[in-house]
């Protein structure tokens, strides 16, 4: 900006004569563009769209190779599921009884502790048994297979199935601390299917 020489009205700095004079005024080079184009040029955004998209992309790129992109990547750790051996032993005969219904049977489930019947809630270790009639006596493994995972927090030393039909025994022995097993053998003289000694 600056004052007519004359009349010293405040001017601009783009007007070509004074409009209170009339006095021909001299206009300097980057004061020559209109006002329209000046607010144009000083309001163009594209520069600082450029500068943010730059520093984003930059911040990116720090992020996702530092430790905080590794927690952000990984994500929240597993919560481990925690069963009361009566959650478990309950989850357990479910799992079996899935598993008979797919031959159409049924079982029945008896739990002893110290050779004497208990119910699913006794606090301490028990053996179970379960007592079954098999269309298919070769897929009496596969039905107490799955279970094999649930016996230490069921508080299950050993699972019996015993197949009325075929007169045979699958028997799942939970492993003690040290790796020993303890052997069984089914009523055909063969050793059972233990989940100990695979």
């Amino acid at each position: 900006m600056h004052d007519c020489p004359q009349c010293q009205v405040p001017l601009h700095g783009h007007e070509s004569f004074c409009p209170v004079c009339g006095l021909k005024q001299i206009v300097r080079p980057e004061n020559r563009m209109t006002f329209a184009e000046q607010y144009k040029r000083a309001s163009n955004p594209l520069w600082l769209i450029l500068l943010a998209l730059l520093v984003g992309a930059l911040l990116f790129y720090a992020v996702q190779n530092s430790w905080v992109g590794q927690v952000i990547k990984r994500g929240p750790p597993p919560v481990e599921e925690t069963l009361t051996p009566q959650a478990a032993r309950t989850k357990i005969e479910s799992i079996i009884m899935q598993n008979l219904a797919q031959q159409s049977v049924s079982g029945k489930f008896t739990y002893t502790a110290d050779d004497k019947p208990v119910d699913l809630n006794y606090p301490q270790s028990v053996s179970l048994t379960i007592d079954v009639n098999l269309k298919h006596p070769e897929q009496r493994k596969s039905i107490v297979e799955p279970v094999k995972s649930l016996m230490a927090p069921a508080n299950i030393n050993t699972i019996t199935l015993n197949d009325e039909r075929s007169h045979a025994t699958v028997t799942l022995t939970l492993a003690p601390e040290s790796g020993a097993n303890v052997g069984k053998t089914n009523d055909d003289g063969s050793q059972p299917d233990s989940g100990a000694q695979q």
